[in-house]
């Protein structure tokens, strides 16, 4: 093989794992077809591209084109993050967390988030402040829970925005640094998390975190109408 043979290897790669994700999700005005997607995931991940190898554990994980075998989704995760994907840290974690496809095993999985979250994963911060402030898979710490709250946010992690918020408001009273997270939270988040935040700040006692609350039930309901 020539020295450009694998640079061009990977360039495939990377092309067939982004016609992947437009069969995946029906872009460019074309249908989903999750069946299609597995195999061109399958044909990037043969050549050795991390990316591919993590989201074909993704579709094992999440039965796209193909049947729910959550042990070869984690075997997949293993070999993506063997060679540098962060992102099958994090997935990993989670089969880790929740003893799907292995053994559950919280401390297991607390590494494996601070691995994903060294590496800028976002939400992997934001797993480690609800294991910290849990106290399941690593010591209860609330004030390191806050912190890690906090990382997740300035990140970009939505469900960061809504805990650090969460806890401005519950341990500190500051209301308008909530506030100031909440909308960032929502206007990051997606139907799921609108539905939770919501739920969470109904009967809120504030009366501008309640109407936040009602905004992002508002978004969810709006999201399920246009999707129908």
């Amino acid at each position: 093989m020539t020295a450009a043979g694998p640079v061009i290897g990977r360039a495939i790669a990377r092309a067939q794992l982004e016609w992947a994700q437009i069969q995946l999700d029906g872009l460019g005005g074309k249908p989903q077809d999750p069946a299609a997607a597995l195999a061109w995931y399958r044909s990037a991940a043969r050549l050795g591209d991390e990316r591919a190898i993590n989201m074909l554990g993704r579709a094992y994980e999440r039965g796209w084109g193909t049947r729910v075998d959550l042990q070869e989704a984690a075997r997949c995760y293993e070999r993506a993050a063997a060679l540098g994907e962060p992102w099958a840290l994090f997935n990993l974690a989670d089969l880790t967390l929740g003893g799907r496809g292995r053994k559950a095993d919280p401390v297991a999985a607390y590494a494996l988030y601070e691995r994903a979250a060294a590496a800028g994963i976002a939400k992997a911060f934001n797993m480690m402040g609800l294991l910290r402030e849990s106290g399941e898979g690593a010591p209860r710490d609330a004030a390191l829970a806050k912190t890690l709250f906090r990382h997740a946010a300035e990140g970009g992690d939505c469900w960061g925005c809504f805990n650090y918020a969460r806890r401005l408001a519950d341990d500190d009273g500051d209301i308008d640094g909530a506030e100031i997270w909440l909308r960032r939270g929502i206007e990051l988040g997606f139907p799921d998390f609108w539905r939770v935040v919501g739920e969470a700040l109904a009967a809120h006692p504030v009366p501008r975190l309640a109407e936040l609350g009602r905004a992002a039930s508002r978004r969810c309901a709006d999201s399920f109408q246009s999707s129908r």
